[in-house]
C-alpha cells in the first residue's frame, strides 16, 4: 500500500512539473515577438512598441558667444543639464526619472548670460533670458537636425531662436537611437560587381538601323521570350527576366531581328534568309556598361561586321538592384 501511494504521489508531482514547464515555454514564446520588435526604424526615437519614452537628448549649440544652459522640468524640479556651452559644442540632458526618462513632458531650456548659481530651482524669467520648450512625450517627431525653436506643431516660433539649438542625438527606452543617417550610397552606374553572385534582371538597348525591325529577344532554345515587337531606328526597347528571381533563365540569349512578324508564340528555330541573330551573355561573366556595341561584346570573338553599331546597350539592372547609369554622351 505506501509503494502505491508513493508511486501516485510521484505521478502527480511529475505531472505538474511538465504542465509548470510547458506554461513557462508558452510564456518565453509569447514574449520573444514583443522583444524582437522593440527596436524600431534605424536613426529614430520614439516609434518602436511598448511606448517608449525619452530618455537623452543631445544639442549642438549654434550661437555665436558662450551662454549658460539649464535644461529642467517647467517646475524647476528636476536639472538635467546646467554649464556653459561654447560655440559649436555639443551638450546633452539625460533623464534622471528610475526608468531613465524625464520626469515631466515638457522641459524647459533656459540661456543665460552666466551662471545664476545652484541650486537652479527658482523661475527664470525676463531681461537677457531666454526659454526655448522642448516636449519630450514621443508625441511628436524628434530626428536628427531637427531645428529646436522650430519643433513640429510648434506655434509661433520665435524668430531669434531660430537655428541657435540643433538636435543632433537621443535615446529612448527601448534603446533606440537618434543617428545621422549616412546620405544613400552613389550610383555605381554599373551591373555585375556586387555581392552575392548577382545575375543580370533587365538590359535595355537602342536600335540604330536604317529601317524597321521585328526583334525576338529569347533563351537560346525558345522557351522563354523576353521582348517581341518592332522597334523603329533610334527607338530603345528592354527586355526583362522572368525567372522567380528576376533574372534570365539562361546564361545566353539570343537577339533575332526579322523584317516582320512571324506570329507567337514564338517557339520555332529562326535561322538563315533575312533573319539576323546576336548572342548576349547574361551570366554577369563579362562586362555589360553603357555604351557598349552588342556585336562587340567583350570576349566576343570573330563580331559580325553587318552587325556593328546597330544595337546599343543603354540600361540594364541585376538583382542586387545596381543598374548601368546613363552617361551624358553622344553615341555614335
Amino acid at each position: 500500500m505506501r509503494s502505491k501511494i508513493s508511486v501516485s504521489v510521484l505521478g502527480n508531482m511529475l505531472r505538474k512539473s511538465f504542465l509548470l514547464a510547458m506554461t513557462l515555454v508558452m510564456l518565453t514564446a509569447l514574449a520573444l515577438p514583443e522583444q524582437a520588435s522593440a527596436q524600431s526604424t534605424e536613426c529614430q526615437i520614439c516609434t518602436g512598441s511598448g511606448k517608449p519614452k525619452v530618455t537623452s537628448l543631445t544639442f549642438r549649440f549654434n550661437g555665436s558667444e558662450s551662454k549658460f544652459i539649464l535644461i529642467q522640468d517647467k517646475d524647476n524640479v528636476h536639472t538635467y543639464f546646467a554649464g556653459v556651452v561654447s560655440p559649436g559644442e555639443e551638450f546633452t540632458a539625460n533623464g534622471t526619472s528610475t526608468d531613465g526618462k524625464f520626469h515631466k513632458n515638457d522641459l524647459d531650456m533656459i540661456i543665460l548670460s552666466n551662471d545664476p548659481g545652484a541650486p537652479y530651482d527658482i523661475d527664470y524669467d525676463g531681461g537677457n533670458i531666454d526659454v526655448i520648450t522642448i516636449h519630450v512625450s514621443c508625441s511628436k517627431p524628434l530626428f536628427f537636425g531637427m531645428d529646436l525653436a522650430d519643433q513640429e506643431g510648434k506655434e509661433d516660433p520665435n524668430p531669434e531662436d531660430l537655428g541657435k539649438f540643433t538636435l543632433t542625438g537621443g535615446t529612448d527606452t527601448n534603446g533606440d537611437e537618434i543617428c545621422e543617417e549616412p546620405p544613400p550610397p552613389e550610383p555605381t552606374c554599373s551591373i555585375c560587381e556586387g555581392p552575392d553572385k548577382p545575375k543580370v534582371t533587365s538590359l535595355t538597348f537602342r536600335f540604330n538601323g536604317q529601317v524597321q525591325k521585328f526583334i525576338l529577344i529569347q533563351d537560346k532554345d525558345n522557351d522563354n521570350t523576353y521582348f517581341a515587337g518592332f522597334v523603329n531606328p533610334g527607338e530603345e526597347f528592354t527586355a526583362f527576366g522572368t525567372d522567380t528571381d528576376g533574372k534570365f533563365h539562361k546564361n545566353d540569349l539570343d537577339m533575332i531581328i526579322l523584317n516582320s512578324d512571324p506570329g507567337a508564340p514564338y517557339t520555332t528555330e529562326y535561322d538563315g534568309g533575312d533573319i539576323d541573330v546576336i548572342t548576349i551573355h547574361v551570366s554577369c561573366s563579362k562586362p555589360l556598361f553603357f555604351g557598349m556595341d552588342l556585336a562587340n561584346q567583350p570576349g566576343k570573338e570573330d563580331p559580325n561586321q553587318e552587325d556593328l553599331g546597330k544595337f546599343t546597350l543603354t540600361g540594364g539592372t541585376d538583382t542586387n538592384g545596381d543598374a548601368i547609369c546613363r552617361i551624358d554622351l553622344e553615341l555614335e
